[in-house]
């Protein structure tokens, strides 16, 4: 809402939306992708039933979770 674009005009230029990959997380990246115009926003669309922590447990290092995350980048429309 104001507050939160308030927040995210003053971050670099792509935003990389993680919401869930389920009807909630779909409906919060629609809204989220809406306040800020849709212009800067990627979603990082996550494996049906994992999360962000899922990832994480499941990468052996910090550089090889960076490499899924950005394996997993894509537009949101």
């Amino acid at each position: 809402t104001r507050q939160l674009k308030e927040c995210l005009d003053s971050v670099p230029s792509k935003v990389i939306l993680a919401f869930d990959n389920d009807d909630a997380g779909n409906r919060a990246t629609e809204i989220i992708y809406t306040h800020l115009g849709g212009f800067r926003c990627q979603r990082l669309h996550l494996p049906e039933g994992k999360d962000v922590n899922d990832l994480l447990c499941e990468s052996a290092s910090v550089s090889k979770f960076r490499e899924r995350i950005m394996s997993l980048v894509c537009s949101v429309r």
